[in-house]
């Protein structure tokens, strides 16, 4: 039987509650302490937009850390990626390349957006509380409208998972980095799709590991591809005069 909950009550089906005790020993001393799982409060619209007036400056950091600043990074990966990968098939290299493009568009769109939507609530709360929590909602709406809902996960996903496909036909990164991309944009999907905590979790840890790598590799020599030097090896020695 499914029962209706109340927003402003629905934090309590995902806070399970206890309280545990965590003890540790090393030297002959013994110590405990408390650990609880820690949630949000509540979504209530008037203690959300009292929390980002009050904390305008560091909310303002914070998106133009993971919206501004990630979304200018990935437009320099995609185009790096597309001369790493230069050697890939026409159309799928195209494709890859347009993909990124547009995932890391939105991500400043969203960003944008998000600190503009800030800067509003902040300047109507001093004016009309009541208001800044309508427009706060309305806002919010837009922007998973427009892909912080899911919609941005699943486009990310989809280019990694074209990159990781390119890739393991070309060659030019190790294969278990090819594999992680694609295990990563399936869970991605799939954390949308399903809703699934356990799958988010495994999209986000596996999108830093994946980066990370993916770092590493880029900043390594891409080793010659079997024959790519053979042509103008050939070409030498037909042109080298014969002394027999």
């Amino acid at each position: 039987m499914r029962v209706s909950v109340p927003l402003r009550r629905a934090y309590k089906l995902i806070n399970h509650g206890p309280t545990t005790l965590v003890t540790s020993a090393s030297g002959g001393r013994r110590n405990v302490m408390t650990a609880a799982w820690v949630m949000a409060i509540d979504f209530d619209p008037a203690k959300i937009v009292a929390l980002l007036s009050d904390n305008r400056s560091a909310m303002v950091a914070w998106y133009e850390i993971i919206y501004l600043v990630f979304g200018i990074s990935v437009i320099f990966l995609v185009l790096a990626l597309q001369e790493r990968l230069k050697t890939a098939a026409h159309g799928m290299g195209q494709a890859v390349t347009i993909f990124g493009l547009i995932y890391a568009t939105l991500v400043l769109l969203i960003g944008t957006l998000s600190i503009e939507d800030l800067d509003t609530v902040v300047r109507l709360r001093s004016e009309n509380p009541a208001r800044a929590e309508t427009v706060w909602v309305t806002l919010t709406a837009v922007e998973d409208g427009l892909g912080a809902g899911g919609g941005e996960t699943i486009l990310l996903s989809v280019w990694l998972l074209m990159l990781s496909w390119v890739a393991l036909r070309v060659g030019g990164f190790p294969r278990l980095l090819n594999y992680l991309g694609a295990v990563v944009g399936v869970a991605g999907i799939l954390s949308v799709l399903l809703g699934s905590i356990t799958l988010m979790s495994v999209n986000g840890l596996g999108l830093i590991a994946w980066l990370v790598w993916l770092g590493i590799a880029m900043l390594r020599p891409q080793s010659a591809q079997p024959g790519e030097h053979s042509g103008t090896s050939d070409a030498m020695d037909l042109s080298a005069p014969n002394r027999s």
